[in-house]
């Protein structure tokens, strides 16, 4: 049994990684990450400009998708934009909202454990599957991510490659 969490002389970011690695020990999930919620917003801004990157490039992207660290239909944010970066070529573009993202998922998630089954895991996933807005009662492909972020046109193109 785990001794009781306490927060004496812990700081925010010590506490939270405690937490998550706590949590470990009462589940089964492969990952679990702490996340600064006021950091989504830049990550969603980032991502915006990797899809539209991702949408310009004549890079030949192709097993970028199929390499990253996956959760079901989910893939690991961080570990996606490795494999795209891998792939880029001379697109600096590309290179740079790859690295963009990757700064601000840094600095958005406190604290993050995965299973050794998964060691591609950054602790967080995005949506990359382009049937999931087809099939019947799903309203991803409907979400403002999505929609006005321009996910679902770069997700489409990332899992043709």
């Amino acid at each position: 049994m785990p001794r009781p969490v306490t927060t004496a002389g812990l700081s925010h970011r010590a506490f939270v990684a405690q937490r998550v690695r706590n949590f470990r020990i009462f589940t089964e999930i492969p990952t679990s990450a702490a996340i600064d919620l006021s950091r989504v917003g830049a990550v969603s801004l980032a991502v915006k400009e990797l899809g539209q990157a991702v949408l310009a490039t004549s890079s030949d992207l192709s097993g970028a998708a199929g390499a990253t660290q996956t959760f079901g239909q989910y893939k690991d944010v961080f570990d996606l934009t490795r494999q795209i970066e891998l792939r880029s070529g001379p697109d600096e573009r590309l290179r740079q909202a790859c690295q963009q993202v990757q700064r601000t998922l840094e600095q958005a998630v406190l604290a993050e454990q995965h299973h050794p089954t998964h060691p591609g895991a950054h602790g967080l996933q995005i949506e990359l599957d382009p049937e999931a807005a087809a099939r019947e009662g799903s309203a991803c492909g409907e979400t403002a991510f999505a929609t006005e972020m321009g996910w679902a046109e770069a997700t489409r193109k990332l899992t043709r490659a």
